[in-house]
């Protein structure tokens, strides 16, 4: 999912319809669930990205030195790089290697994601705590205690 996306379903979700807090208070658990399960996918596509990430840097450090066969070039549709790179260097070739630097933007973009769907499943869990301070509120405005 996009921050878009997730942004658009809440922002229709947040909503606390006054009128109805018994309603609002039974379907925290719903949001929840929602919002859960969004994150916790999040965080597997994360791991995942992550080990794609590690797969790559493994075979790029295998590109750059010299090391990979003509064939495991051919089934990753790599061009021969030309020259080996000393152990001293590959650093330099990995940081600056755009199929590498392109994953770890996917990567920062899913912390991203995680991060802000953190903050709704956060929200949700205070959901309760603000119904109960609008019906105390409710109920002072009433002359109740």
């Amino acid at each position: 999912m996009t921050i878009d996306e997730i942004r658009i379903l809440w922002e229709a979700d947040f909503p606390i319809d006054d009128s109805a807090l018994d309603i609002e208070s039974l379907s925290i658990h719903k949001l929840h669930s929602k919002y859960s399960t969004f994150y916790a996918n999040e965080r597997i596509r994360r791991i995942d990205q992550s080990n794609k990430l590690d797969d790559l840097v493994a075979k790029k450090s295998l590109y750059y030195m010299g090391k990979l066969s003509e064939e495991e070039l051919k089934d990753l549709k790599w061009e021969p790089f030309g020259h080996r790179v000393l152990k001293t260097e590959l650093k330099n070739y990995l940081e600056t290697d755009e199929d590498i630097k392109l994953l770890k933007r996917k990567l920062e973009y899913r912390d991203i994601v995680i991060e802000y769907l953190k903050g709704i499943v956060d929200q949700i869990n205070k959901r309760s705590f603000y119904i109960s301070n609008a019906l105390g509120f409710k109920r002072f405005m009433n002359g109740l205690s």
